[in-house]
C-alpha cells in the first residue's frame, strides 16, 4: 500500500479497519488508496458514507460522514 510505505502486517490492519467501517466497501476503498498518483483531494462515495480523501506531504487524511439514508 503506498499510503505510508507500509509492511503487509499494516495492510492487514488498515483493511481490517476500513472493512469495519464501510462493510460493503472496505476492499473498494483500500484499493482506491493504494494506486500510485492519486489526486491531492478526492471524495467517494462507498456504503452510503461520503469519504474525503486528502493527500499531504506527512500523510493521508479520511473524513467519513454518517451514514446517509
Amino acid at each position: 500500500m503506498l499510503l505510508m510505505q507500509s509492511n503487509a502486517e499494516i495492510d492487514k490492519k488498515y483493511k481490517t479497519i476500513f472493512n469495519l467501517i464501510l462493510p460493503k466497501s472496505g476492499n473498494t476503498l483500500y484499493m482506491i488508496l493504494d494506486k500510485p498518483n492519486l489526486p491531492k483531494t478526492q471524495v467517494v462515495y462507498l456504503d452510503g458514507r461520503r469519504i474525503e480523501i486528502s493527500i499531504y506531504s506527512f500523510g493521508v487524511e479520511l473524513l467519513f460522514s454518517p451514514i446517509y439514508k
